[in-house]
Parts: C-alpha cells; sequence; structure tokens
C-alpha cells in the first residue's frame, strides 16, 4: 500500500488513483452518451426540417390551386356575350 500524509491524514495512493480512473471510464460514458443524444437530436432536427419543406410543398401548391381556381371563377363570372351557361 503506497500511501502519503497529507494535512495529518494518511491517503491511500492507488485507492485514489482507481477513483481517478472510475471517475475518467464515468466521463468517457457520459460523454458518448451526450455525443448520440446529440446525433439523435440532429437526425430529428433533418426529419422535420424535410416534413417542413413538404409541407410548404403543399401548402404553396394548395395557394397555386386556389388562385387558379379564382382566377378562372373571375373569368366565368364576367359572363361574355354569346356564352350561355347551364
Amino acid at each position: 500500500m503506497t500511501t502519503l500524509k497529507h494535512e495529518n491524514e494518511v491517503v491511500d495512493i492507488t485507492k485514489v488513483e482507481e477513483q481517478a480512473t472510475q471517475l475518467e471510464k464515468d466521463l468517457v460514458e457520459q460523454t458518448k452518451t451526450r455525443i448520440k443524444t446529440v446525433e439523435i437530436r440532429l437526425v430529428e432536427a433533418k426529419i422535420m426540417k424535410e416534413a417542413a419543406r413538404a409541407s410548404e410543398g403543399i401548402a404553396l401548391a394548395e395557394i397555386n390551386v386556389l388562385s387558379n381556381n379564382e382566377s378562372t371563377s373571375a373569368v366565368l363570372l364576367q359572363k361574355p356575350d354569346g356564352v350561355t351557361f347551364i
């Protein structure tokens, strides 16, 4: 047993080294977990971005259809001469 006396306290260096090693292992595992969490969040963000783009495309297409229908309706409502509506 390797010991060190510090402020009237005997410290087992081997025990301190083991604790430090365990803390390092815990820190590595914690970091791996955080990295995995960030990777998952990145994938989720990419999926949400794709969904938003798709939703925007659908909304723009609907606006376009409605705009075309309104302009078509406006033309039909004018009822030019010689056109008979059934």
